[in-house]
């Protein structure tokens, strides 16, 4: 029990370390690389989600088996990391969508191949079809790729109909959040129009809808 214990933590915190840690060369490409102590907090912050998801397995996903709970576990990892990192850079690096999609397609979470297909094509060619508008429209771009690429492997993870309600509620989520910091930015006219990182929002939904599922 100890052994199994202690071999889950050392799992849980190699993949909090690897997916905050791999992406540092792709910031400091970008010229903007985080120091050694955010590094080392956004890594805390990590596994203190994936430690606090196997515990609500552990109380709530009796009906779960290991690998189902691993699978879980390393998902809130992944999209703890999402969060973060499009908070704070306003990036998805391609190693998260990849993760994702392994998930949706081998092992306990993954959908039918048809469903699998079918969710990434509609929630990433919508998110597609906004971006392409947007830049028509404005001229500029309103709407990230990593977005678009993030929301197709969380189609291919949850299926057609629960990945249109996850898009939907993070839109909204978004969309308040925006009017809110737009409106308290108003109070300073020099200041720049809020930009909302609409990757973080579709993977706290998801894993709001992935929570609600199994409890």
């Amino acid at each position: 029990m100890i052994a199994s214990a202690c071999l889950a933590g050392l799992a849980m915190a190699a993949l909090a370390v690897g997916l905050m840690v791999i992406p540092r060369r792709l910031l400091a490409e970008l010229g903007r690389p985080p120091s050694a102590r955010k590094s080392g907090a956004q890594v805390l912050i990590v596994l203190l989600v994936e430690l606090a998801t196997l515990v609500g397995l552990r109380i709530f996903g009796h009906a779960l088996d290991g690998r189902a709970q691993i699978a879980l576990v390393s998902l809130a990892g992944v999209l703890a990391a999402v969060v973060l990192l499009d908070v704070d850079y306003f990036i998805i690096p391609d190693l998260y969508v990849i993760v994702i999609v392994g998930l949706a397609l081998a092992g306990p979470l993954a959908q039918t191949p048809v469903l699998a297909l079918a969710g990434a094509a509609v929630c990433g060619g919508l998110l597609g079809l906004v971006r392409w508008s947007w830049m028509r429209w404005a001229g500029e771009e309103g709407l990230g790729l990593g977005d678009v690429k993030l929301a197709a492997a969380l189609g291919a993870l949850l299926g057609p109909i629960d990945s249109l309600t996850v898009v939907a509620a993070a839109s909204g989520l978004a969309a308040l959040t925006h009017l809110l910091m737009r409106r308290r930015a108003e109070r300073d006219p020099d200041s720049p129009p809020p930009w909302m990182p609409l990757g973080a929002f579709l993977a706290a939904t998801s894993f709001a809808r992935v929570a609600w599922a199994v409890a």
